[in-house]
């Protein structure tokens, strides 16, 4: 009984001395470099455009409401200073013809997006 050098046989031992038999490493590196590719383009980029998107419409949602209030101060403090109001009795600007002229116009606007956002809300219905 004589033990035979290639344990899968001699069909084995002629596929590995093969010319071929190079180029399966790479054949199967291709593979895997294939698949991963493929989980990585089907899991992870869109979890990472999510993640993007939050945090720069996060990072828009606090400059817009600095901007904002900052806006509504200015005008505030430019109505206080520039407007015709006159002065109170001790010498004072009559500052509350500012606050109802800007409460005025903040109303307004919030009214016309609180009518959108109904009308949009029924439309969705």
């Amino acid at each position: 009984m004589s033990i035979s050098p290639n344990p899968l046989g001699p069909r084995s031992a002629r596929s590995v001395n093969s010319a071929d038999s190079g180029d399966w490493t790479a054949k199967a590196t291709d593979t895997i470099e294939q698949a991963v590719s493929l989980v990585r383009d089907k899991a992870t980029v869109p979890a990472r455009t999510t993640a993007r998107a939050f945090v720069y419409g996060i990072s828009l949602l606090m400059v817009v409401v600095v901007a904002v209030t900052l806006a509504v101060i200015a005008a505030i403090r430019i109505s206080i200073v520039y407007l015709p109001a006159g002065t109170a009795a001790n010498g004072q600007p009559r500052v509350w013809v500012s606050y109802v002229l800007i409460g005025g116009i903040l109303t307004i606007v919030a009214l016309f997006l609180l009518a959108k956002a109904e009308r949009i809300s029924r439309e969705s219905e």
